[in-house]
């Protein structure tokens, strides 16, 4: 089912069961920042109108936005929108954001292979959040300061490893330089991260690598957080690091 969400712009389209934390980012989107992640900026540049080589017509900014919100977390209408328009694949949403790009801050698998398989670009982030470390660790080898990308919305590198407990690819991103207590705009850090998909393990190594447990994020603490999702095990390990609401 389709949630429907006024905005600026007019109305987009997310998933009625899905992620709280959404419209907070849209809304803390700066575009005078440089999301190294994205492939609109450091990485190779793609036009939204082709695919795989073919000029697509252009398509109105509401489907468009419809596309990429379901790409957060509604695999059923991204597979319908892209087999019936190609061109959505890189089209850009009117809160500037692609939706390899939403797949992939969601943590939606599926989502990001479908679209990865359709000819959408790799960046850093979702080779994170897959844990495709070869392709990290390419991407670092490219250019050594992608240790420091950020998402769509500011949302730091780590974060995307942390979502779907890919310990590996954080540690690695720690000794080369990732800071830990990184935060987006809207105030978004990897443990908050950690806390809303329910890693407890990610939480406890960002924990004992001296991350901070009571940044706010949409004013919440990471303890808060996790005390109203009913996460008992992560609100006693923030709570036994100094975490407070």
């Amino acid at each position: 089912m389709l949630t429907r969400v006024p905005n600026r712009k007019g109305t987009r389209y997310l998933p009625g069961a899905g992620f709280l934390f959404f419209s907070t980012l849209v809304k803390s989107y700066q575009p005078g920042l440089k999301y190294t992640c994205a492939w609109r900026t450091t990485f190779a540049r793609h036009n939204p109108l082709t695919v795989n080589g073919r000029h697509m017509p252009s398509l109105p900014q509401d489907l468009i936005d419809q596309f990429v919100g379901n790409a957060h977390g509604n695999l059923a209408v991204v597979q319908a929108l892209l087999s019936q328009h190609p061109s959505l694949l890189n089209a850009d949403a009117s809160w500037h954001e692609h939706a390899i790009e939403a797949a992939a801050q969601t943590a939606q698998v599926e989502i990001i292979e479908l679209l990865l398989a359709a000819g959408a670009p790799l960046d850093i982030c979702t080779a994170a959040v897959m844990g495709m470390q070869d392709n990290v660790e390419a991407f670092l080898r490219a250019d050594p300061s992608a240790v420091h990308a950020r998402g769509a919305h500011g949302i730091p590198l780590m974060y995307f490893p942390v979502i779907r407990g890919q310990i590996d690819i954080a540690d690695l991103l720690l000794q080369r330089g990732a800071d830990l207590n990184a935060a987006s705009p809207g105030g978004i850090t990897p443990l908050h991260g950690a806390v809303m998909f329910n890693q407890p393990g990610m939480a406890a190594w960002m924990l004992d690598h001296a991350a901070y447990p009571n940044l706010r994020y949409d004013g919440k603490t990471p303890l808060a957080i996790a005390k109203e999702k009913g996460f008992i095990g992560l609100a006693e390990l923030l709570t036994a690091h100094g975490g407070l609401e």
